[in-house]
């Protein structure tokens, strides 16, 4: 007996299981399989701590959570849900087809897809009869009911898509690391002494820095800030 793709797309169709619920089992088998191997990271890292006096620091094993999203083609596509026209930077130009917003869980030298999410526009919304998130609006959803792996310390990964007070704000407040980009067209504030406060676009805050201002940060680390923001050369050019 013969096996074909089209089989195949009506047996996951008409599956008898629903995705989320899929998804769920998926990460709590997840979270068992490493849970024992967290456990015997700790424990290596308390083994190794130096011994001295005052309180010892406290052991760290940190997931990474990145975020991304991808185009995918459908150009023969016309009854499909949520079809609609998004960039695409393997083709460099808008085409027709799906926009996924996905993510990542990485821990350990393990890797966890969580279930992607079909990104709309607002005009396919309104033709789909279905109400609008941006990509903001799933990644912040995401940020918030997200739950780690126990026992570990989430640090965010995105690129400067996601760069925004939004997802920043979501991410301190579940305590997580953050390491993401910046736009060259972004404005950075600091405060002068005399001048108050000022606004730098990223190129002339570039040049303004020198080999002294930057230092070697160990992570993971207990004590590490919960910010810590990344910025690819790529964008001072």
């Amino acid at each position: 007996m013969s096996v074909r793709v089209d089989g195949l797309h009506r047996f996951f169709k008409f599956a008898p299981w629903q995705p989320e619920h899929l998804a769920a089992r998926w990460w709590c088998h997840y979270c068992d399989a490493l849970g024992p191997l967290v456990a015997a990271e700790h424990a290596r890292q308390y083994t190794l701590r130096p011994k001295r006096r005052g309180r010892p620091r406290k052991t760290v094993v940190t997931g990474f959570l990145i975020l991304d999203d991808s185009t995918h083609a459908k150009r023969k596509g016309k009854k499909m849900e949520g079809l609609g026209v998004h960039y695409s930077t393997t083709e460099g130009k808008p085409i027709k087809g799906h926009s996924l917003f996905a993510a990542l869980h990485v821990l350990l030298g393990r890797r966890h897809p969580l279930a992607p999410q079909l990104y709309r526009q607002k005009a396919t919304c309104e033709r789909d009869g279905v109400p609008f998130k941006s990509k903001v609006d799933l990644a912040e959803e995401l940020i918030r009911t997200f739950e780690p792996v126990p026992g570990t310390r989430t640090h965010l990964i995105f690129d400067s898509w996601y760069a925004c007070r939004r997802v920043w704000r979501a991410t301190l407040a579940r305590g997580w690391a953050v390491t993401g980009g910046l736009k060259a067209n972004r404005k950075i504030r600091l405060v002068e002494p005399e001048q108050g406060r000022v606004y730098l676009s990223l190129p002339k805050y570039a040049a303004r820095l020198s080999a002294e201002d930057y230092q070697q940060v160990p992570w993971p680390h207990a004590d590490s800030t919960p910010f810590l923001l990344l910025v690819p050369p790529e964008s001072f050019h």
